[in-house]
């Protein structure tokens, strides 16, 4: 489909990605004006019928569902005979993309995303569907932080007859339950819980519970093999989260939770308790402050009643001075313990920040050692505790929060370009290697863009990578500004620029740049002294000019070279350089031995001359 393309209220405006069953355009409402993704059936697909049946299935389960955390249809039809459906458009990323580029995400975090999952998959089982294909690449987190359901391509829909035979296996081997591995007939809504489980797993640990080299050997091991637990990945993860995931990993169904409802409850909990377990030692301070504020008063009046019940001329005796010295004392004493109390039990807020300050420090001493693995395991854990300080801090907190994770992204970013670089001795190798397509090439042009980014000035490890990226490219680029620079390829002078000027922007303070910059502007200055001299050319009629004897000589070196009288051109381009010695310029030439006017011309003699003899 064409940009532009009107389908009843919709208006195409690009293509965003084509799979199995059907190609997806970003379009606008013409009414609304709200962007939505427009599904149409691929064309071959047209004769099947039962490819055709599954394709409207989907939208008839979307029509189903209305739910803040489920992707929301828009309007189906048909358009050209094909079958399409509109649904509303994500502005977000999915979470296979977040876990691709974060490794793994705090408990927190998941616990969270969980929520909104549970709560999405129990209005979709409550409407007696089953999703069938729960994985990290069909949630969509938007910029607010709602997770969205999509993608209900294999769903099915319990009321209606089954567009897959009996003991069909469908789904993503990775996420898939023991009885959908089987291929049983009569699975029901645990499928999704034991999916959801997997899913929970790789977001925290960073892996999934089972790996393997093939389809079939991942189906054996959800079949048989018992899961780890995710504690032993991830320690910091609390044992009744631990427990849960667990529970849903179990291969009997019937030992799993009751429905996803209940899963939801269970994270809220846990959520719960670990935001309670923060202030539980504030709330214990501030009882021990009461308890001691209230006996100190006890304790006062005790004293004044005393004092009250002393005779009013009775004489301070000793016993009685040490008495009153004693409960002085001990008032003092009880004061200093809960102080110390206090401070002990008191929550530090700079408490979390330090710990992470502290875990960057010593990834940052492993990495610098050269124990990459060492530090990067010390620097995920260090990531978590600094993005949920940026996100729930203070504002000072959490900009040193941001300080610091920028600067374990940079020392990532240093790794992986280090890593594609390692054996490539120029910048050629190079681009050979991005030309293949794979995933480490596309990732290495990502990350080139990522390095220059100016939230990345200042940063150490960000330095270490342009340096390294200097050595290669600058010295390729110099060769091809060379290269593009000879006269007898004007055509090329503008993207001898191009480079020229990215070299200026990217490179400007490097040092292999500033070495060079002389010849830059030689380089520069020559071609635009040759496009000048040919731009004048064009438009000046060639015998108008026959007065002025080192034009009309270079007229004739050009009309030479159009003929292909080599040495004639020679000749002509040889006798304009002489002009930089007045001694050897003809004697009718010497009253333009000021040649400041024409030095373009003898820029474009020299260059002629140097092509020539090299032919």
């Amino acid at each position: 489909m064409q940009a532009g393309l009107q389908i009843g209220p919709l208006t195409i405006e690009k293509e965003l990605g084509s799979g199995a069953m059907g190609t997806v355009y970003l379009a606008r409402h013409t009414d609304t004006g709200a962007k939505v993704a427009v599904k149409v059936m691929l064309a071959g697909l047209g004769t099947n019928p039962k490819a055709q049946a599954r394709f409207e299935r989907e939208a008839d389960v979307l029509k189903q569902l209305r739910h803040p955390n489920v992707v929301r249809l828009v309007a189906s039809g048909r358009y050209q005979g094909k079958p399409f459906y509109a649904m509303e458009f994500i502005e977000g990323e999915s979470l296979d993309k977040i876990l691709e580029r974060r490794g793994k995400l705090s408990w927190q975090e998941v616990a969270e995303i969980g929520k909104q999952v549970c709560a999405a998959l129990q209005h979709v089982h409550d409407k007696g569907i089953l999703h069938r294909d729960l994985k990290p690449s069909n949630i969509m987190i938007t910029s607010s932080g709602l997770a969205k359901l999509t993608d209900f391509g294999i769903a099915k829909d319990l009321d209606r007859t089954a567009l897959t035979s009996a003991n069909y296996t469908v789904g993503t081997a990775a996420y898939m339950s023991p009885e959908q591995c089987r291929g049983d007939s009569d699975i029901d809504h645990r499928t999704d819980l034991y999916s959801l489980g997997v899913m929970l797993f790789e977001l925290i640990a960073g892996r999934r519970p089972f790996e393997a080299d093939s389809p079939v050997q991942m189906l054996m091991k959800h079949l048989k093999a018992k899961p780890p637990r995710l504690s032993e990945f991830a320690p910091d993860v609390p044992a009744e989260l631990d427990t849960l995931i667990d529970q849903l990993l179990e291969k009997k169904r019937e030992h799993r939770p009751r429905d996803a409802r209940t899963v939801g409850q269970t994270l809220e909990r846990i959520l719960q308790n670990y935001r309670e377990g923060k202030s539980l030692a504030a709330d214990a301070a501030k009882e021990v402050k009461s308890t001691s504020a209230e006996e100190d008063k006890s304790a006062a009046r005790a004293l004044l009643l005393t004092r009250e019940r002393k005779p009013t001329k009775r004489r301070w005796t000793r016993k009685y001075k040490e008495k009153i010295f004693l409960g002085a004392g001990l008032s003092v004493l009880l004061l200093f313990i809960v102080g110390l109390v206090v401070y002990v039990l008191w929550p530090d807020p700079n408490k979390a920040l330090r710990e992470a300050i502290a875990l960057y420090e010593r990834g940052e001493a492993a990495f610098k050692a050269g124990r990459t693995n060492e530090a990067m395991s010390i620097w995920y854990d260090a990531l978590r505790k600094l993005e949920i300080i940026a996100i729930t801090d203070d504002q000072e907190r959490a900009s040193q929060a941001k300080e610091y994770r920028k600067r374990i992204e940079s020392a990532i970013l240093l790794n992986r370009l280090q890593g594609f670089l390692e054996g490539k001795e120029n910048w050629e190798a190079v681009l050979r290697a991005t030309e293949t397509g794979s995933r480490a090439a596309n990732q290495f042009r990502k990350d080139v863009e990522r390095i220059w980014d100016q939230e990345f000035d200042n940063t150490e490890f960000a330095e270490q990578a342009r340096q390294l990226l200097a050595k290669l490219e600058v010295p390729w680029l110099l060769s091809e500004v060379r290269r593009l620079a000879d006269v007898q390829q004007p055509k090329t002078w503008k993207e001898a620029r191009d480079k020229m000027d990215y070299l200026q922007k990217r490179y400007g303070q490097f040092p292999e740049y500033v070495e060079a910059k002389p010849e830059l502007e030689k380089i520069h200055l020559r071609l635009d002294t040759h496009q000048y001299a040919l731009d004048w050319l064009q438009r000046t009629k060639p015998r108008d000019v026959h007065s002025h004897p080192v034009i009309e000589t270079a007229l004739q070196a050009l009309e030479c070279e159009q003929g292909t009288d080599w040495n004639g051109a020679q000749e002509r381009w040889a006798k304009i350089v002489s002009l930089r010695q007045t001694k050897t310029a003809p004697e009718e030439w010497r009253r333009y031995v000021r040649v400041s006017d024409l030095e373009g011309w003898i820029l474009l003699a020299e260059a002629k001359l140097k092509a020539l003899e090299s032919k």
